[in-house]
């Protein structure tokens, strides 16, 4: 187990060298949220840099997936199932999910992942009180 500075702190880079070297490893599969946007980035530097293969997707597809809303639009325009998804702060478009979901709704941060800040949700009220909460601005309803 290791204990790495921050990914894209200015210690990051030479810690993860420092790893790569010392265990020969020729390739990088990036799966922790947490990682994405540095390595997207970063991917044609540090393979050509250090000889290293880094399996991860191309910015502009990694922005997609981090955030909620433009992920069930992306799903719906390909042809995909895609949660039935309304910004709470759209008035309109939350009575339409109501009168095609009905209750209860999950109400969610629009970026973000683990389970912070998700909850459950059986009436208008509830959202309306969600949404005088600052740290709910850009909440999403879902089923």
């Amino acid at each position: 187990y290791a204990c790495d500075p921050k990914t894209g702190a200015l210690e990051y880079e030479p810690a993860f060298k420092k790893i790569l070297r010392e265990q020969n490893i020729e390739a990088v599969y990036v799966c922790s949220p947490t990682e994405l946007d540095y390595f997207s980035r970063e991917r044609e530097r540090l393979e050509s840099d250090l000889g290293l293969s880094v399996f991860v997707n191309p910015p502009e597809i990694c922005k997609i997936g981090q955030d909620k809303w433009e992920t069930a639009q992306f799903l719906e325009r390909s042809g995909f199932p895609f949660p039935r998804t309304a910004p709470a702060s759209d008035a309109a478009a939350v009575e339409r999910l109501i009168a095609y979901c009905g209750f209860p709704l999950i109400l969610k941060p629009r970026m973000g992942f683990t389970s912070v800040n998700v909850f459950t949700v059986v009436s208008l009220r509830e959202i309306q009180a969600a949404l005088t909460k600052s740290d709910f601005r850009s909440i999403l309803l879902r089923l």
